[in-house]
Protein backbone atom coordinates (compact mmCIF):
# COMPACT_ATOMS: atom_id res chain seq x y z
CA UNK A 1 0.00 0.00 0.00
CA UNK A 2 1.61 3.42 -0.97
CA UNK A 3 -0.08 4.91 2.24
CA UNK A 4 1.67 3.09 4.71
CA UNK A 5 4.55 4.58 6.64
CA UNK A 6 7.39 2.85 5.61
CA UNK A 7 9.14 3.23 8.64
CA UNK A 8 7.12 0.45 10.41
CA UNK A 9 7.39 -2.14 7.96
CA UNK A 10 9.84 -3.79 9.58
CA UNK A 11 7.56 -3.92 12.82
CA UNK A 12 5.32 -5.38 10.81
CA UNK A 13 6.98 -8.10 9.76
CA UNK A 14 8.06 -8.81 13.09
CA UNK A 15 4.58 -8.95 14.46
CA UNK A 16 3.51 -11.48 11.83
CA UNK A 17 6.80 -13.66 12.40
CA UNK A 18 6.01 -13.73 15.77
CA UNK A 19 2.46 -13.93 16.26
CA UNK A 20 1.41 -11.16 17.87
CA UNK A 21 -1.86 -10.44 19.72
CA UNK A 22 -3.46 -6.99 19.52
CA UNK A 23 -2.86 -6.16 23.20
CA UNK A 24 1.40 -6.96 22.53
CA UNK A 25 0.96 -4.48 19.11
CA UNK A 26 -0.04 -1.97 21.48
CA UNK A 27 2.43 -2.57 24.20
CA UNK A 28 5.61 -2.87 21.69
CA UNK A 29 4.18 0.37 20.00
CA UNK A 30 3.91 2.28 23.89
CA UNK A 31 7.25 1.05 24.45
CA UNK A 32 8.74 2.83 21.47
CA UNK A 33 7.49 5.82 23.54
CA UNK A 34 4.57 6.87 21.16
CA UNK A 35 1.34 8.61 21.83
CA UNK A 36 -2.49 6.87 22.34
CA UNK A 37 -2.87 8.81 18.49
CA UNK A 38 -0.03 8.26 17.11
CA UNK A 39 -0.27 4.05 18.21
CA UNK A 40 -3.86 4.23 17.00
CA UNK A 41 -2.24 5.46 13.54
CA UNK A 42 0.06 3.19 13.14
CA UNK A 43 -2.49 0.32 14.85
CA UNK A 44 -4.68 1.06 11.97
CA UNK A 45 -2.37 1.21 9.00
CA UNK A 46 -1.49 -2.20 9.86
CA UNK A 47 -4.92 -3.81 10.05
CA UNK A 48 -5.34 -1.84 6.48
CA UNK A 49 -2.52 -3.57 5.37
CA UNK A 50 -3.40 -6.60 6.37
CA UNK A 51 -6.77 -6.60 4.79
CA UNK A 52 -5.00 -5.08 1.27
CA UNK A 53 -2.97 -8.49 1.28
CA UNK A 54 -6.01 -10.68 2.14
CA UNK A 55 -7.97 -8.60 -0.63
CA UNK A 56 -4.60 -9.39 -2.90
CA UNK A 57 -4.50 -12.80 -2.46
CA UNK A 58 -8.16 -13.45 -3.11
CA UNK A 59 -8.22 -11.65 -6.38
CA UNK A 60 -5.44 -14.26 -7.46
CA UNK A 61 -7.69 -17.21 -6.05
CA UNK A 62 -11.32 -16.00 -7.99
CA UNK A 63 -8.51 -15.56 -11.22
CA UNK A 64 -7.38 -18.63 -10.54
CA UNK A 65 -10.52 -20.15 -9.89
CA UNK A 66 -11.67 -18.54 -13.08
CA UNK A 67 -8.57 -19.49 -15.11
CA UNK A 68 -9.81 -23.39 -14.03
CA UNK A 69 -13.28 -23.49 -14.94
CA UNK A 70 -12.47 -21.75 -18.64
CA UNK A 71 -9.71 -24.66 -19.10
CA UNK A 72 -12.84 -27.02 -18.31
CA UNK A 73 -15.53 -25.68 -20.61
CA UNK A 74 -12.53 -25.67 -23.32
CA UNK A 75 -10.97 -28.93 -23.01
CA UNK A 76 -14.45 -30.46 -22.43
CA UNK A 77 -15.94 -28.75 -25.80
CA UNK A 78 -12.70 -29.57 -27.55
CA UNK A 79 -13.19 -33.39 -26.24
CA UNK A 80 -9.30 -34.10 -26.77
CA UNK A 81 -9.30 -37.62 -24.82
CA UNK A 82 -13.20 -38.92 -24.44
CA UNK A 83 -11.60 -41.24 -21.66
CA UNK A 84 -11.15 -38.08 -19.16
CA UNK A 85 -14.31 -36.52 -20.21
CA UNK A 86 -16.03 -37.04 -17.03
CA UNK A 87 -12.59 -35.41 -15.10
CA UNK A 88 -12.78 -32.54 -17.11
CA UNK A 89 -16.43 -32.01 -16.86
CA UNK A 90 -17.05 -32.61 -13.17
CA UNK A 91 -13.88 -32.47 -11.85
CA UNK A 92 -11.97 -29.44 -13.13
CA UNK A 93 -15.21 -27.47 -12.74
CA UNK A 94 -15.75 -28.41 -8.97
CA UNK A 95 -12.07 -27.27 -8.54
CA UNK A 96 -12.27 -24.25 -10.15
CA UNK A 97 -15.58 -23.44 -8.25
CA UNK A 98 -14.02 -24.69 -5.23
CA UNK A 99 -11.14 -22.46 -5.63
CA UNK A 100 -12.88 -19.40 -6.83
CA UNK A 101 -15.57 -19.31 -3.55
CA UNK A 102 -12.32 -19.79 -1.07
CA UNK A 103 -10.95 -16.38 -3.09
CA UNK A 104 -14.56 -14.44 -2.85
CA UNK A 105 -14.72 -15.47 0.87
CA UNK A 106 -10.96 -14.07 1.19
CA UNK A 107 -12.33 -10.46 -0.64
CA UNK A 108 -15.82 -10.49 0.79
CA UNK A 109 -15.16 -11.23 4.70
CA UNK A 110 -13.59 -8.85 7.02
Amino acid sequence: MAHTNHKYVDLFKSWDLNKKSPDDMILDLRNLGLSDTEIHSIYEQYNKLKLHERHQKGMIMMLLGGFIGFLSCVLTMLDLLPEIRSFTLYGLTSIGVFIAFIGAYFVFEK
